[in-house]
């Protein structure tokens, strides 16, 4: 119940709604003749004037309660209530979500005209909290390889032995330097990522000069990639048990599909369009 501004200077009405949140007070007092009372009018009740009084204070309390309880439902919500796609939208306590941003005015979904939409509307909430995706993409990881914790070997570990990876050289020294870099990061050592990008870079660049991976590799002063693991792994299986990548939420898989329909569509009505 909302306390209007001009029930402040009505007791009876402030103390008529006090008594619908709280009940009437109990007196020691004997009964009274009504016309001695205040009369409530919506219990069609009495109150003696001698707990008047008491009764705006209770009701003054109770207007206090309701608006300390106010701001802490607005306090109250979940940081994933960001991330767009994600299971767990807005928070489920308060019954409210977070709308004041204009990305969630796209939905994720596949389906109408919304792919190009939604795929804007994603890449803009993950440049506005990267921290948020990063640690839910963290928590798809850890889910994906049965872990609890984190580790500054994790996104290796994942590499290895969920990555369909097989022979392919350049993706398998590619997502090794990425690993690298993430460990770097998880243990806090900035500069060391730094040097694991650059030399990574260093590396790709040797490679297309090279047009193979011999001398390329040695420059990142890292140890092989997982070969044997990648080879041994059925990979038809892994492609069987998942659609997308297990680091994605499929929501988000979702609305580059439609984005890709969408551009198909448009681009087979420009190659059926008779030139005028």
């Amino acid at each position: 119940m909302a306390f209007a501004a001009s029930d402040v200077d009505d007791p009876v009405s402030l103390l008529a709604q006090a008594q619908l949140l709280c009940g009437l007070a109990p007196s020691t007092k004997a009964p009274k003749d009504r016309k001695e009372g205040v009369d409530l009018g919506a219990r069609g009740s009495v109150m003696p004037k001698e707990d008047v009084g008491d009764a705006i204070q209770l009701a003054t309390l109770a207007l206090l309660r309701q608006l300390a309880e106010g701001k802490k439902k607005k306090k109250k919500k979940h940081p994933q209530s960001k991330l767009l796609g994600v299971t767990q939208m807005g928070n489920s306590d308060s019954g409210e979500s977070d709308s004041s941003d204009s990305e969630r005015g796209a939905s994720l979904s596949a389906g109408g005209s919304k792919g190009y939409q939604s795929v804007v509307a994603l890449s803009q909430s993950m440049e506005r909290y990267p921290k948020l995706y990063a640690d839910h993409m963290e928590t798809l990881a850890m889910k994906a390889l049965g872990w609890s914790e984190k580790t500054p070997h994790m996104m290796s570990t994942y590499t290895r032995k969920i990555m369909a990876v097989e022979k392919q050289r350049t993706l398998g020294f590619f997502v090794t330097i990425l690993s690298e870099v993430w460990s770097a990061i998880h243990r806090n050592e900035f500069e060391a990522a730094r040097l694991h990008t650059l030399k990574g870079l260093a590396a790709a660049e040797q490679s297309c000069l090279d047009s193979n991976w011999a001398t390329a590799w040695d420059i990142t002063h890292l140890r092989q990639p997982p070969w044997s693991d990648w080879e041994s792994m059925n990979a038809t299986i892994i492609r069987r048990e998942h659609t997308f990548s297990p680091l994605v939420e499929p929501a988000w898989m979702s609305t580059i599909i439609s984005k890709i329909k969408e551009t198909e569509v448009l681009m087979k009505r420009r190659s059926h369009k008779k030139p005028e």
